[in-house]
């Protein structure tokens, strides 16, 4: 029986393994035209393992983007300058990892960022040489443990455990960045990528959205210990509620990029797979444990829409949306349903464990809201046969809250 609203362990997860293969795939594809245009640049794909731990390692939400976002714009351009120069970019998502694994690496190209810095994802730490270098290009080579960096005429020698993570910071060059949580997930934007996209794709979003630039948010990058502590115990809570959906959120979750706004509360993008965008709200746990659930649930809808188009609707066909004013496609609809149908699951676990009267006001209007857009999906939607199964999980699991829910209601009653 199909089921996809209950939490994964990832492992074996044959929608999550399609979704990281088509990723891999569509990368290799687009570096091999970008070498087309210049073969002399350093061949990544002579040094790249083949196997799933690896893949699921290097493709960063961050790589994802690069690829789809500047590199192939670069290669359509057809400027051989351009494309070399994002080639040389490379490297920072697979040279890490490579040399964790002992593979041997010559000595390489890497591109510095816009603040001087060279930065791994998916990495605890990174370099960082000062914003006079920013876009420098430096050669990169690991000999004995040791990371030789030359770098406009100078040479630096970093032991490879301290940048790995396995030694204490020593190097004054070497930066650290807070991470919380399981597995590898981060907890800001402070990647290049990320920067890059919210200054100009996401601004020129809201900017349509006629916002006052003075009202553009901005990305929340540096962490206090107070705000460890505080995402530290919003995925606590999570794991002893429920643990199947940490799993999967700790097997998947890569980034969690933190907004320093209040004007967009959090958004996810098919483009950033294993990513989520967040305002910080660090006077509101409640608030960021069911946002992070929500956010979450996108990113991992997102992986079944890359094995099947789920809705046959065109485009241009909009519909009402009890979570938007203005109409939206049913794609909308059916996110909506299936993110707020997993925050329903969790406020149905919270009130078995309270009898706090906000957590049962939210689950009520968080009911509504499903029933609403199911209503809406089953009489407009056009479904393939997975997107069917989808829907039909979709309605089985409110009817069941929604009797269980009334059930606690007619025993209370009975008791009073």
């Amino acid at each position: 029986m199909f089921t996809f609203l209950q939490g994964s362990l990832m492992k074996e997860d044959a929608v999550y393994k399609y979704s990281l293969e088509k990723s891999k795939a569509r990368f290799v594809k687009i570096y091999r035209k970008g070498r087309e245009i210049c073969p002399e640049s350093f061949n990544w794909l002579e040094v790249l393992h083949d196997d799933e731990p690896f893949w699921r390692e290097t493709l960063h939400p961050a790589l994802v983007w690069w690829v789809q976002n500047i590199l192939l714009p670069a290669i359509s351009s057809g400027d051989r300058e351009q494309v070399a120069a994002e080639l040389d970019v490379t490297g920072r998502f697979f040279a890490m990892t490579l040399w964790k694994r002992g593979a041997h690496v010559p000595k390489t190209v890497l591109r510095l960022d816009d603040r001087g810095e060279l930065r791994f994802p998916g990495h605890e730490r990174y370099l960082c040489f000062g914003s006079e270098h920013a876009g420098a290009a430096a050669q990169a080579e690991l000999r004995d443990g040791v990371i030789q960096i030359e770098l406009a005429g100078a040479s630096h020698a970093i032991p490879f455990g301290e940048l790995a993570g396995d030694a204490p910071i020593l190097s004054s060059c070497v930066r650290g960045k807070r991470k919380v949580g399981a597995a590898k997930t981060e907890w800001h934007g402070a990647d290049p990528v990320f920067r890059r996209f919210w200054d100009t794709d996401m601004r020129r979003l809201l900017t349509r959205q006629n916002l006052p630039q003075e009202a553009m948010p901005g990305l929340y990058e540096h962490l206090t210990l107070a705000d460890v502590w505080y995402y530290e115990k919003a995925l606590a809570c999570i794991e002893e509620y429920w643990p199947e959906i940490y799993t999967e959120m700790a097997n998947h979750l890569r980034v969690v990029i933190l907004l320093d706004t209040r004007i967009v509360g959090g958004f996810t993008a098919s483009y950033f797979p294993g990513a989520v965008f967040l305002s910080h709200r660090p006077e509101d746990l409640h608030w960021t444990i069911e946002n992070l659930i929500h956010e979450f649930a996108h990113s991992r809808l997102y992986q079944l829409f890359e094995l099947d188009p789920i809705l046959l609707n065109e485009r241009e066909e909009k519909f009402r949306s009890p979570w938007r004013d203005d109409l939206r496609h049913l794609n909308g609809v059916l996110h909506g349903t299936y993110v707020f149908s997993r925050v329903a699951s969790w406020y149905e676990i919270l009130a078995g464990k309270s009898d706090a009267p906000e957590v049962r006001e939210r689950l009520h209007a968080v009911l509504a809201e499903i029933q609403d857009a199911l209503g809406i999906l089953h009489e407009h939607g056009r479904f393939t046969e997975l997107g069917q199964a989808l829907l039909e999980e979709l309605t089985a699991h409110h009817a069941a809250i929604s009797n269980r829910v009334q059930a606690h209601l007619c025993q209370g009653a009975v008791r009073a």
